[in-house]
């Protein structure tokens, strides 16, 4: 959203010659301060942006008691809101000075070094949450347009950048968790490369899936110096400099070690699914370990900065009490394997950073568990207001833009549950003229292969045609598994447009996944999340919905539900924070 979007209710002209008027004020003096005013409108313009994507991140509660106390409309969306907040502001000139000279401070721009291809247009930003960042980073982020820090960037940057804690990020989805752990591992590396005094260590990042860890290494790529940025798909030697063993995967992006542990040059970010990596430095009874035992330990050893993204899914938490339990402590998971031997082979010393959308005390409990400290030791966990556990009763649920719906239906059999979803997705009505484009998520609780979903959608002649999500990120191998992911997301790195979208924006698309793979994908523009069946839980919910109504952005989320199961559904609506809108299959096309 930018701030041609949303003119003042009056223009600078207006004012002029109004001001003309004024028996007070020197009618010649206040024309000239006018006119001066009128000469730097972009400026206006970029103070009235900067002002609606700070309100914008504020939960759409916040902005309504906010209104309520100017005595304005609370009704709408949650664009709406900040949209009326930021006329109210700019018409009544009620920016704080020293707020308004911070972000200035803060927007302050050099002259870059510019390589082939780039845009003289963008300047890059100096400072990112009031840090000093690369050219490289401030370039990026300038051409992505965020120009200003999210509230979770703004609290967690300066702890992980200067005081270099070991942190837990809460935080909705969409809101910045990704570039809140990967700025500080990033900047660390310029500096390393512009200075003769070397930090060293290895920062390595794990995902539950390789798909997620597609989309973060194609962010960190894009921050990070070239050849730094390593994506491990599947189990390889980590450590070997060896190109004719180096794995396909890693493609144009993918970097090298230099064998000097430390050193300045090489890889020294790596991104992969825990099982990848795990599997890379363990083995299993059937695969012996591409990398050595000695040359793993020396890994291990030397990592510097852990991050566990998706942490939720990473490790094995507690969900009930006593024999209802899903929890196997027998059992631990390959991220809980590798994070409590980087923390016995680094003596403590490693940062760790942990992120998620679903933080609770079972995970904060197992964390320190795997970490080997007491519970009461655990990373502290930081949110978005920059609050830590225990002074915020306010829980993360899924972003304020977006409406959720409930369908009900005869969902007996498998067949009938899925012929009412492609009904549905079919009837679901066109946006500003253009094809929706939907995430169809089928859950583990109705039993439906995504093959079988995929054949119901085109039997019924669903419009886009329906691909697997995992189909098309990996449509010419996993070589190219990094520039699928941008190709596919229509963002190249930080969420800018890509010249090459995947997708015919004028159609839209329908993509079809499981609920286990849609943790922490971004794609571009999704406006409507289609869920068959019941999550498993309701943080599980937040994770889907949240694919959608990610920075602000409106969406919809349409709950396909069978009849039995919609008051268990609907019980989860105080926990949520939300309320399910109930809809017949005839008042779909009602759906904004």
């Amino acid at each position: 959203m930018t701030a041609e979007s949303f003119a003042p209710s009056y223009t600078a002209t207006n004012k002029a010659s109004s001001c003309l008027y004024s028996s007070s004020i020197d009618p010649l003096e206040q024309t000239k301060k006018q006119l001066q005013k009128m000469s730097s409108a972009s400026e206006f313009d970029q103070d009235e942006e900067i002002l609606y994507k700070k309100l914008i991140m504020k939960p759409a509660s916040a902005l309504k008691e906010e209104l309520k106390s100017l005595r304005l409309q609370t009704k709408g969306r949650k664009p709406d809101l900040a949209r009326r907040l930021v006329e109210y502001y700019m018409e009544n000139n009620q920016i704080d000075d020293d707020e308004e000279e911070e972000e200035v401070m803060d927007m302050q721009v050099v002259t870059p070094e510019w390589n082939e291809g780039d845009d003289e247009n963008i300047q890059p930003l100096r400072k990112f949450a009031k840090l000093p960042i690369s050219k490289t980073a401030g370039y990026a982020l300038a051409k992505a347009n965020f120009l200003t820090p999210t509230p979770i960037q703004e609290s967690a940057l300066p702890l992980l950048s200067k005081d270099k804690e070991s942190l837990i990020l809460h935080a909705e989805t969409g809101s910045g968790k990704t570039l809140t752990y990967l700025l500080p591992i990033t900047e660390r590396l310029w500096r390393e490369d512009e200075s003769e005094d070397i930090e060293g260590g290895y920062a390595l990042i794990l995902t539950p899936t390789r798909e997620l860890a597609a989309q973060v290494a194609g962010i960190a790529s894009v921050l990070a110096p070239p050849g730094s940025v390593r994506l491990v798909s599947n189990p390889t030697n980590l450590v070997r400099d060896n190109y004719e063993d180096r794995e396909r995967s890693e493609g144009d992006f993918g970097g090298r070690f230099d064998n000097v542990v430390g050193g300045r040059k090489g890889t020294k970010i790596i991104v992969g699914s825990a099982k990848s990596i795990m599997l890379s430095l363990f083995g299993s009874s059937k695969l012996i370990p591409p990398t050595s035992k000695p040359e793993a330990k020396k890994f291990m050893a030397d990592v510097s900065y852990l991050v566990l993204d998706e942490v939720d899914r990473l490790l094995n938490i507690k969900t009930g009490r006593g024999k209802t339990s899903k929890y196997y402590k027998k059992h631990d998971k390959p991220a809980a394997i590798l994070t409590s031997t980087i923390a016995k082979f680094t003596l403590g010393q490693a940062q760790i950073v942990a992120a998620s959308a679903t933080v609770g005390r079972p995970l904060r409990r197992e964390l320190a568990r795997v970490l080997g400290l007491a519970p009461d030791e655990c990373p502290r966990v930081v949110r978005a207001t920059g609050s830590v556990e225990g002074t915020s009763t306010r829980p993360i649920t899924t972003p304020g833009s977006l409406t959720h719906y409930a369908v009900p239906c005869d969902g007996s059999t498998s067949g009938s549950l899925l012929t009412t979803a492609a009904f549905v997705a079919k009837a679901l009505p066109k946006i500003d003229g253009r094809g929706r484009k939907i995430l169809f998520v089928v859950t583990k609780a109705c039993g439906i292969q995504l093959k079988d979903a995929i054949g119901a959608l085109k039997h019924f002649n669903v419009k886009p045609e329906p691909k697997a999500l995992l189909d098309v990120l990996e449509a010419d191998g996993t070589d190219r598994l990094m520039e699928n992911h941008r190709r596919v997301t229509g963002a190249a790195g930080l969420g800018e447009r890509s010249a090459n979208v995947a997708f015919d924006e004028k159609d839209g698309y329908l993509l079809v996944t499981g609920e286990d793979t849609v943790r922490g994908i971004h794609l571009d523009q999704l406006d409507t999340v289609v869920v068959v069946g019941r999550p498993t839980t309701p943080d599980e919910y937040i994770h889907i919905a949240g694919r959608a109504g990610r920075a602000g952005a409106a969406g919809s989320v349409v709950n396909i539900i069978q009849y039995e199961k919609a008051n268990a559904l609907a019980s989860w609506e105080g926990q949520l924070g939300i309320s399910f809108i109930p809809m017949d299959e005839s008042e779909i096309g009602s759906i904004q």
